[in-house]
């Protein structure tokens, strides 16, 4: 996934095609939150995206890691 994000090449660049999972993916607001942080512009746009892909990601697999857990702790 961070092939095709911000953090090697400006997602306006890349081809129609693959522009849109470009900007639209979990890794580019991370990398362009990081990118505005280090470089000291004050609170980035993306902040508020960022944390909230870091959000759902962590309970997408946090309820799947428990409902595997219970189904194997069962047996």
């Amino acid at each position: 996934m961070p092939y095709v994000s911000s953090a090697f090449v400006d997602p306006a660049t890349m081809p129609g095609w693959l522009r849109g999972f470009g900007e639209h993916q979990p890794v580019t607001p991370e990398i362009n939150t990081i990118r505005d942080l280090l470089s000291g512009s004050g609170a980035p746009p993306s902040l508020v995206e960022s944390v909230a892909w870091c959000v759902a990601i962590t309970l997408i697999f946090a309820v799947a890691a428990s409902w595997a857990f219970a189904r194997r702790s069962r047996r």
